[in-house]
């Protein structure tokens, strides 16, 4: 049996390509390592102003959430917000849509 080279899902990735932080760089979702008080939560609030108007902002937080992303900001949460979602149970998760 010849083995198969894997193949790339571009399903689970195509709806990147409509994000509205797509030309944005890259540092503004990423804060640097050791940021605190007032300047993280004013970067934060940036990127979050960009995925406000975003197309794909539900997909995106989906993503985060499913992939356990623990840096950035994704589909208008933080690391901290996310954290906070994931703690939350499937039935009460469903309950708040």
């Amino acid at each position: 049996m010849k083995a198969q080279a894997l193949q790339p899902f571009s399903e689970y990735w195509d709806w990147q390509m409509n994000a509205a932080c797509r030309s944005m760089p890259v540092s503004m979702f990423y804060p640097p390592l050791g940021l605190r008080g007032y300047s993280l939560r004013n970067l934060e609030r940036q990127a979050k102003l960009v995925c406000d108007g975003c197309p794909v902002i539900a997909r995106c937080l989906q993503h985060a959430l499913d992939s356990d992303e623990k840096h950035g900001v994704w589909g208008g949460s933080t690391p901290h917000e996310r954290s906070a979602m994931a703690r939350v149970n499937p039935a009460e998760q469903r309950s708040r849509r």
